[in-house]
């Protein structure tokens, strides 16, 4: 006889809910032995997703801990924390990138693998304390250069990001903390998009763009699954804002902050033997003036946008006064981008530098300086000058040079000030209003609160 065939495989219906067995009565219990069932606990009512998006529970201080070793209750500190992969994303321009420097000081000092996400002109002002591996360089599609087709797709660069314990961002930038959510980061940190987070909020466009991402900031969560940030700050009323908000993040994680002056060491850049550094040229002219009892103004009259950069005129015509007695010697540095001073004293250096750790020595042989709102502001705030800055669009109450606040020079012409880069009025009112005058008199405080040695 032959093997009889399997008969084929029949599957019963799935069966309806009446159908299912109900639970028996003495479940835990016995009627025979008069012994009382067992009450079973009600389960747990179930939220809606969206509920569940908004419980982001925030404690005053959650030091960082690696994902795999949190501690079984909650975010406390550990007596010997583990280093942790630590990503700091900074999107905006190169001053913004320099007032990260001692965030990233604090983690390092902690002991964490901390690296940043910037654009590709702020990487050598990350060097300044971060090895090139530890920075990666991202041309987003908002901002003004040209996108790197490679990576353009934020999808794309958000699936490079995996394998970070936490991201944190001192922006109240949507774009970014969905660049956070989408990379998968554990613990996203920053500051969300409201009036209080929200830099120059006043003029119409930027209004609209708050009221854009605040939709993006409610809509989203729900399309992903999971919040945009699972730890949300508010700003302080620390000033300058921009500083104070990487001292809140740093606070909040448990970092050791320390903002003070020098923010970093000055590397050593190889050049040429038959060039003469910039560095070398300003050396032999800060010991000749420091000999005669003079002290060294730095004057650097470039900005990044038009309504940021003082008159060139009206620098030529103040170096042409009697700021102090001794007069101070001037190292003026030429701007990369924008037109220098030409008509100087006969005793004034005018050098050029040829990148940022260049600029940062040159800036080191001086007592103080003179520049408009720009990065070169804030590095000679890093190195400890005395900085008198010049506003124009910009808010120096966010933006003022560290420990210089006092010698901001800004006026309140323009109402609608600060418009970040859109001007809506017939001229740069905002910096065209700033007298001679008024810069002086902050300039000689300078010169007078710096230093007799160098």
């Amino acid at each position: 006889m032959g093997i009889p065939a399997r008969p084929a495989r029949h599957r019963p219906p799935p069966r309806r809910c009446q159908d299912l067995p109900r639970p028996r009565a003495d479940v835990g219990g016995s009627r025979a032995h008069g012994t009382p069932p067992r009450r079973q606990p009600a389960p747990a009512p179930r939220r809606p997703a969206h509920a569940a998006l908004r419980a982001v529970r925030v404690s005053r201080q959650t030091p960082l801990v690696p994902v795999a070793r949190s501690p079984p209750h909650g975010n406390h500190l550990l007596t010997s924390p583990a280093a942790v992969r630590l990503l700091l994303i900074e999107l905006h321009h190169l001053g913004d990138a320099l007032l990260s420097l001692p965030f990233v000081r604090a983690a390092t000092r902690a002991g964490h693998e901390i690296e940043v996400l910037c654009r590709p002109d702020a990487a050598p002002v990350l060097q300044l304390l971060l090895p090139p591996a530890h920075i990666r360089t991202w041309n987003p599609p908002w901002s003004e250069g040209t996108p790197d087709p490679s990576v353009a797709n934020p999808r794309a660069i958000a699936a490079s990001l995996r394998g970070y314990d936490a991201a944190v961002c001192a922006w109240a930038d949507v774009r970014v903390h969905l660049l956070m959510a989408r990379a998968g980061i554990p613990r996203r940190i920053g500051f969300p998009a409201n009036t209080r987070n929200f830099y120059a909020p006043k003029p119409a466009w930027r209004r609209r763009r708050l009221r854009l991402g605040q939709l993006a900031q409610a809509l989203l969560p729900l399309a992903l699954g999971r919040p945009l940030l699972t730890e949300r700050l508010t700003r302080s009323d620390s000033q300058p804002a921009q500083l104070g908000k990487w001292e809140q993040l740093a606070s909040h994680l448990s970092l050791p902050w320390d903002a003070s002056a020098p923010w970093f060491e000055i590397p050593a850049e190889p050049i040429p033997p038959t060039e003469e550094s910039a560095r070398a040229t300003a050396t032999r002219f800060a010991a000749r003036a420091r000999a005669e009892g003079r002290r060294i103004l730095a004057v650097h009259p470039g900005g990044r946008l038009p309504s940021k950069r003082w008159p060139v005129e009206r620098f030529e015509s103040l170096l042409g006064r009697p700021l102090t007695d001794p007069a101070p010697a001037l190292l003026v540095i030429d701007p990369p981008d924008s037109r220098g001073i030409s008509d100087l004293p006969e005793t004034a250096l005018r050098i050029a530098t040829r990148s940022i750790p260049e600029l940062a020595a040159v800036l080191a042989q001086c007592d103080a300086a003179l520049c408009n709102d720009s990065m070169t502001a804030h590095l000679a705030a890093a190195l400890g000058l005395p900085v008198v800055s010049i506003f124009g669009s910009g808010d120096p109450a966010w933006f003022a040079p560290h420990g210089s606040e006092h010698l901001v020079v800004a006026t309140s012409a323009c109402p609608h000030r600060p418009c970040v880069d859109r001007c809506v009025m017939p001229s740069y009112v905002c910096v065209d209003s700033v007298t001679e005058l008024a810069v002086v008199e902050k300039v000689r405080a300078a010169l007078e609160a710096a230093p007799r040695s160098h």
